[in-house]
Formats: structure tokens, C-alpha cells, sequence
């Protein structure tokens, strides 16, 4: 018995210095329970949920309360709402408000959940119609038409109780349809017509449309007994148009300007109760440069506010052509809606030019080539190629361009070549080939024997045979053909030509001649001729001779 009354004490002493917390589970309660109503009705008595434990609310409790419908409980498919279903904790209390169910039934139960751990059900409540259909109302508004096809958005009109709520239970009830404002002058049809037996409290028209563009049409909806209701504004509309024509292009970069397409009851009334149409654009076969491409920021297909599709980030990624000109064509369309077009030049975005440091060099030496981007230039790749005729083009080299759009290439050609750079594109920036831009390769002509300046005494009747070497030679050139003059000084003191001969070049790019003197003051000098490769050599230094 004494251990007893022993163990007694001590489970006496620890309730004694134990917290509270320690004795009784903190969690979520509900306060206050949700008070039910109508469907879609908010509720009289909003619920409010608390962090406790046992009696006394956690004030220094943090998180959040999320409302739910528990499962099971209530019409399968209910919906709840509230101004926020996620409420923080505000000195341990979350207070609910606007909070509604959609569909009427009975025993629903809410469950709390708390962001720290905890949840609690709700007690429960009814979500009960009220019967009794004392209006319409249109559940599902119709939108845009056009004079050709029936509404994009057909109606549906609700047998509804004073809150607005549908009454499935109620009586079949005939509903009609017919124009309230119109603005057009036009005529309503509707498939199977204008009247239409509600089912479970709906009375849903199908194929209906207006004949005529408008801008401010409405439908009235009518019933023996019941309040007509009137539908939202719409407008029938027949065409695109391009409010805002794009400009301002340059290949790979937005536009300046965007373009804004407008949905058009005829020429110039803007369908401004339009708030579903699909405007999509689209480059026009044909136009502009063969496999460009058109892109917008967020696609190429905007749903129009207000009857206006705006556009954003549209660009194209290749420049339009220019010989022949041939712009890009813009084209608009929506389903029924007339398609609308604006024609756009897209500009290169930035020019490339390259420079040659000289026209004409000698072989042997070199030429420097430098390519210039005017803007945004940095770090592009480019290929400069080289032609013989202009038309064929090979490519010598891939350079990149500077940090401020800039490359040189040096080279040392053998023959006349034209020049030119290409630069293939990029995301940001379409393709560019330079302005062409030639150096002509003078040849190279040596005379031999040569007396170095000085005057030569010969004999009369001595022979000499004169060699010249032309450079370049080269299997693959057309042979150069070295002329050889031969001057005789009169007795007037005049230099008189005595004779030209003109030698072609063997394979070892030689050419020569034989010569002999008679009496007098004679020089002989010698020129390689232009050939389809080369330009032809300076006249080479006069080789003087004496002869006695």
C-alpha cells in the first residue's frame, strides 16, 4: 500500500510542474463554423480557425489555415471559394471571408490545415437551393460574329432563382431569343430558331448568328413569368486591319514599330467588345527573302482586348531583297474574319564593306584586306573569299571580327584577284556580303646582261643574246610574253626605234633574244606584256651600249 500512495504523489508532483502544453495537443479549431446558404450565395457566418491548446489560443502560433472541402462529404465535384482559402495566422487566428460552395447539397464538412502541422474538420452544413426560378440569365455570354458564320460563342440562357443561382429542379420552361440592341440593322436566326425548352434549368442555342457588322449588339432572353435578361455587349464583325503597320526592320532585330491588328466591323469601326478572337500572323509566300522566318515574343498569335491584337518582339531573320526588290508581305488572319496584309522592307541591320590597302602591288609583295561591320560587329565570324573573274569566289580565309567589328587579313597573291567578305548570319543579325574590291599583281620583268647603268663598248657585229625573267610563272598562268626593244640614237641626238620583238616565256618563265650591233649609240630595255592573269611589268632600266 505504501508504494502505492508513493507513486500516487509523484504523478501528483509532476502534473503540478508540467506545462500545459505538455498536457493537452496544440492544433487548429474552428472558432466560428461555416453557416451554408444557397450555392454560389456567399455565407452569412464565415468560418474562423484558431491554434490552441486545450482552451487558450497560441497568439505566438505562425503559418497558415487552408480552407478545403473534406472529401466525400457534401456533392461530389463542389467547389469552394473564398477571398482567400489560404489565410495567414494573425496572433493565432485566421479569419475567413467570402467563402461559398457552387453546387447545393448536404452534410458538407470543411477541414483546416495548418502549415505547421494539424488539421480539423468543420461541423456540418447544407448547401440547399432555393426551388423556386424567378429570372434568366445568360450562363454563358455570346461573342463575336460575323455576317457569314454563327456567334464564336454561342449562347446560354439559366432558369435562376433571386441569387442568381440555376435551378436544375425547375419546370420545363420555353426561352426566346431576340435582338436588343442593334446596332447594324441586322436579323438574328438561330438553328432550330429563336426559341428553345430548358433541360435541367438550361436552355443552351446553338447556330446562331446576325447578318449584319455591328458594333453593340445585345440578346434578350424571355420567359412567361420570369425576369428577361439581357446578354453582354457583342459585335459582328466581316475584316482584319492593321491598326499600327509595322516598320522600322532590320534583319534578326525587333521591329521599331509593331504591329497592331484590329478586328473591324466594316472599314473602320473597331469590334471593341472583342475578347476571344485568335489574330495569327504569318510572312506571305513569296515575299520577302526564300526560307526567312518571323517570330514574336510569345508567339505568332495573340487573342485580342478590346477587338486589338498587339503585338510584341516581332522580328524577321533575313533581310528583304533588293535586286529585284522584293519587300516583306505581313498577313493577318482570324477564323471568318477577312485576312489583312502590310508590307514591310526588312534592312541587312548593319553593312559590311571591306578595303583593299592597294590597287596594284608588284609580285611578290602583299596586300591587306580589312573588313568593317558599321554595328554590332563584334565577334563575327566571316569568310573572305577571292575570285579571278568575279563570279566564282573560293574562300582563302575564316576570320572573326574585333571587339569593335573589325578584322584584317594579309596575303600575298600571285594574280589579279577581286575580293570580297561574307558573313552567313546570325540570331541577332542577317546574312551580308561586302562591296568587292580588286588588286591587280603587276609582274616582274629582269633583263640580262645588264651593265648596271654604265655605257658597254663593243665591238661592231658583236652578238648578244638578251634574257629576261618574268615573275610569277607558274604552270597554271597564262604564259607572258616579254616585248624587247631595240633603240638607235640619230644623228639629230633623237632616240629612233630599230625594233621590237615580242618573245613568249618558256616553262621556266624565260624569254630571249638575239641581237647584233653595228655602229652607233644603241640601249635595249624590255617589258613583260599584261596577260589575263597578271598586269604587265614596269619598262625595265636602259642597258646602253657603244659600238665602234
Amino acid at each position: 500500500m505504501n508504494r502505492v500512495v508513493a507513486a500516487v504523489v509523484i504523478a501528483l508532483l509532476l502534473v503540478s510542474v508540467l506545462p500545459a502544453a505538455a498536457l493537452a495537443a496544440t492544433g487548429p479549431r474552428f472558432d466560428a463554423q461555416p453557416g451554408g446558404g444557397a450555392p454560389g450565395v456567399v455565407w452569412t457566418q464565415q468560418p474562423r480557425v484558431s491554434i490552441r491548446t486545450g482552451n487558450n489560443i497560441v497568439e505566438s502560433a505562425t503559418g497558415t489555415i487552408a480552407l478545403s472541402v473534406k472529401p466525400g462529404t457534401g456533392t461530389a465535384g463542389a467547389l469552394l471559394s473564398c477571398s482567400a482559402t489560404t489565410v495567414s495566422l494573425v496572433n493565432g487566428v485566421a479569419s475567413f471571408s467570402g467563402c461559398k460552395i457552387d453546387l447545393a447539397g448536404t452534410a458538407f464538412r470543411l477541414t483546416a490545415t495548418w502549415s505547421e502541422g494539424g488539421i480539423v474538420d468543420s461541423n456540418g452544413f447544407d448547401i440547399t437551393a432555393s426551388g423556386t426560378a424567378t429570372k434568366l440569365g445568360f450562363t454563358v455570354q455570346p461573342a463575336r460574329g460575323t455576317p457569314s458564320l454563327a456567334l464564336a460563342v454561342q449562347p446560354t440562357v439559366a432558369l435562376q432563382d433571386a441569387a442568381g443561382i440555376t435551378q436544375t429542379a425547375a419546370a420545363q420552361t420555353t426561352v426566346t431569343l431576340a435582338l436588343g440592341a442593334n446596332s447594324g440593322g441586322g436579323a438574328l436566326t438561330c438553328t432550330g430558331g429563336l426559341s428553345k425548352a430548358t433541360q435541367n434549368g438550361v436552355a443552351a442555342f446553338s447556330g446562331c448568328r446576325v447578318d449584319k457588322v455591328g458594333v453593340g449588339y445585345t440578346l434578350v432572353a424571355t420567359a412567361v413569368g420570369l425576369t428577361s435578361a439581357t446578354s453582354n455587349l457583342f459585335d459582328v464583325a466581316d475584316r482584319l486591319a492593321f491598326a499600327t503597320q509595322p516598320s522600322g526592320a532590320a534583319a534578326g532585330v525587333a521591329f521599331t514599330t509593331q504591329p497592331v491588328v484590329a478586328v473591324r466591323a466594316g472599314a473602320n469601326a473597331t469590334a471593341t467588345h472583342d475578347a476571344g478572337t485568335v489574330v495569327t500572323l504569318a510572312i506571305q509566300a513569296g515575299s520577302g527573302a526564300a526560307g526567312a522566318i518571323l517570330t514574336c515574343t510569345g508567339g505568332l498569335s495573340k487573342t485580342v482586348v478590346a477587338g486589338i491584337a498587339t503585338f510584341a518582339g516581332c522580328a524577321i531573320d533575313k533581310a528583304s531583297p533588293t535586286s529585284p526588290s522584293n519587300p516583306y508581305v505581313l498577313v493577318a488572319t482570324a477564323t471568318g474574319l477577312s485576312s489583312a496584309t502590310s508590307s514591310l522592307t526588312v534592312s541587312a541591320g548593319s553593312s559590311l564593306t571591306l578595303a583593299n590597302s592597294a590597287s596594284v602591288i608588284t609580285w611578290g609583295n602583299s596586300v591587306s584586306v580589312t573588313v568593317r561591320f558599321d554595328q554590332r560587329g563584334a565577334d563575327r565570324a566571316v569568310q573572305l573569299q577571292r575570285s579571278k573573274n568575279g563570279s566564282t569566289w573560293t574562300t582563302i580565309a575564316n576570320l572573326v571580327s574585333s571587339a569593335i567589328g573589325d578584322a584584317t587579313f594579309t596575303y600575298r597573291p600571285a594574280t589579279n584577284l577581286f575580293y570580297r567578305v561574307v558573313f552567313a548570319g546570325a540570331a541577332d543579325l542577317g546574312a551580308l556580303t561586302s562591296n568587292t574590291t580588286r588588286t591587280v599583281v603587276r609582274q616582274i620583268s629582269i633583263l640580262r646582261p645588264t651593265n648596271f647603268g654604265a655605257v658597254k663598248r663593243i665591238s661592231r657585229g658583236s652578238a648578244i643574246t638578251f634574257v629576261d625573267t618574268v615573275r610569277p610563272s607558274r604552270p597554271e598562268l597564262t604564259p607572258a610574253t616579254v616585248r624587247f626593244v631595240f633603240y638607235r640614237r640619230a644623228s639629230s641626238g633623237a632616240w629612233l626605234l630599230s625594233a621590237q620583238r615580242d618573245v613568249s616565256i618558256n616553262s621556266l618563265g624565260l624569254a630571249s633574244t638575239r641581237w647584233t650591233f653595228s655602229v652607233g649609240e644603241w640601249y635595249v630595255r624590255s617589258q613583260a606584256r599584261p596577260t589575263s592573269d597578271n598586269a604587265n611589268s614596269v619598262w625595265g632600266p636602259v642597258e646602253r651600249y657603244s659600238v665602234r
